[in-house]
């Protein structure tokens, strides 16, 4: 059975049916389609009762489904839509288009489900093809509804940085509490797919706006203060990172209290911050002091008492107890697989941070053993993450070392090499990782007997460094002291 043996009028509904698929969906809402065209007086008329089952030929809802199928399709969506413009004068897709409009604005957008998740895909979609019935407020309600429910998809991170990028269409006031809310949520995940420089100087504005329209009090305002303080020490700025922390810690002591949640992680990232900056006794004794509350608090088995656990380890592994911080580790690692389930992004922390412990013993044979496991988890992490996770692109500089360790430092230069490309394009060129990256191709050339190519590209990141971090900065020092490390095996 094939489209032309329907019912004329019922080819006509499934080309409709073409314009109710919204970005990034694969099919629509029959009831939302049957209240349009029934409401439609250009329509209802000419395809009565088009979508009820007893008046389509037998066999209707298998070529349904293979529209749908390939409806999947661009080039497939525009013959349909080709078929539209032959069949329907403008003013019909016009009024059921509007009618559609006007039937999705009586569907409540609050509780989250598959089926609201629809109607907010399909609101922007109306939204963006000028749709006046969805204003731009209908617009908001239903990004922020998208970013609650995409918001624990680590893939879905590109789809909601485009709904983050939407929201400069919206003729709405920027310090509206909803504005507000849309903002906050874009600037997270446009720093948690790695763009956190840009995300940075975004979120000073943002405080700037909640600051007069939330107040200093709010607690979506001490939480854009606690992202600045975060992605400053992601962005290798620790110091600052630290001093703003514990500005908010004062202000969450004060307002929240000392067992609130978010007065815990502000702990956490103080004693993170503490172990970077080389302060690992005292990191170590703030980080066994926070467990001790979390479990009290929490319980054992919260996800943030496990990562509490996880730093732990960490931080003997820094103080030279590689072997007792993986003894902790993998218990931890089993712990967070019963709770959690073994997809959960911090599992796939824990896998990376015991591989890395695991390369750290300097052992050929664990070595060995560590790149292969980094390369099964990298696996898993593009599977559940993307590939242009940052992690993603950790796990690579992960596997660009064990491979140095094993002397394989051809092959570690070209990994590194195809990481560097990505991470430029994903992170951005001032990006702190980029210039790690940047640093440790420039070592390997000289490794691999490339002393010119290793100056130029040292040469070349001393100047960025010194414009990036400045002169006095511990990488830009580096730097100079591998020129010159550089120079001396050259000449040897």
């Amino acid at each position: 059975m094939t489209t032309t043996e329907l019912d004329a009028s019922v080819q006509l509904v499934l080309a409709l049916a073409t314009l109710s698929i919204p970005d990034n969906a694969v099919t629509w809402h029959n009831s939302l389609m049957q209240r349009a065209i029934e409401q439609s007086e250009e329509l209802k008329h000419a395809i009565p009762n088009a979508l009820k089952e007893e008046e389509l030929p037998q066999g209707w809802v298998r070529i349904v489904e293979k529209l749908l199928q390939r409806f999947n399709e661009p080039d497939q969506l525009n013959i349909a839509h080709d078929y539209i413009e032959e069949s329907f004068d403008q003013d019909e897709v016009d009024d059921y288009l509007e009618q559609l409009a006007k039937v999705l604005n009586g569907e409540k957008l609050e509780v989250i489900s598959s089926e609201t998740k629809h109607f907010a895909m399909l609101k922007i979609a109306l939204h963006q093809k000028g749709i006046k019935i969805i204003t731009d407020d209908d617009a908001l309600g239903a990004i922020l509804l998208l970013q609650r429910v995409l918001h624990d998809i680590p893939r879905s991170l590109p789809e909601c940085i485009k709904l983050g990028e939407y929201l400069k269409k919206l003729k709405i006031d920027s310090c509206s509490e909803n504005m507000l809310g849309a903002r906050f949520n874009y600037l997270s995940h446009l720093a948690g797919s790695g763009q956190t420089i840009e995300a940075l100087s975004r979120a000073e504005v943002l405080l700037e706006d909640q600051l007069c329209a939330l107040g200093p009090d709010n607690l979506v305002t001490l939480r854009t203060s606690y992202n600045i303080a975060h992605w400053l020490a992601e962005s290798g700025q620790i110091d600052v990172a630290l001093s703003k922390f514990k500005v908010l810690l004062r202000d969450q002591l004060r307002i929240l209290g000392e067992d609130h949640f978010d007065t815990f992680e502000t702990c956490n990232h103080i004693a993170s911050c503490l172990s970077q900056l080389g302060h690992i006794d005292e990191a170590l004794s703030t980080f066994e002091a926070l467990l001790r509350r979390q479990q009290c608090i929490l319980g054992e088995d919260h996800r943030v008492a496990l990562s509490t656990r996880q730093n732990i380890a960490l931080c003997l592994g820094q103080l030279g107890h590689v072997g007792e911080a993986l003894s902790m580790l993998e218990p931890v690692l089993k712990d967070q697989r019963r709770v959690l389930g073994s997809d959960h992004q911090d599992i796939l922390v824990t896998r990376h941070n015991i591989a890395s412990r695991l390369g750290e013993l300097g052992e050929l044979g664990q070595v060995d053993e560590a790149l292969t496991m980094f390369e099964v988890l990298l696996e898993n992490q593009r599977r559940i993450l993307g590939q242009d996770h940052p992690n993603v692109l950790s796990t690579c500089n992960s596997i660009a070392l064990c491979l140095s360790r094993l002397g394989q430092f051809d092959k570690a230069l070209s990994t590194l090499e195809a990481l560097l490309e990505n991470q430029q394009r994903i992170l951005g060129s001032d990006h702190p990782h980029v210039l790690e990256t940047r640093s440790n191709v420039a070592i390997w050339q000289a490794e691999s007997g490339l002393f010119a190519e290793s100056l130029s590209t040292l040469g070349a990141l001393l100047k960025d460094q010194r414009r990036i971090l400045g002169s006095d900065h511990l990488d830009t020092l580096g730097t100079s002291r591998n020129i010159t490390l550089c120079l001396d095996k050259w000449f040897q």
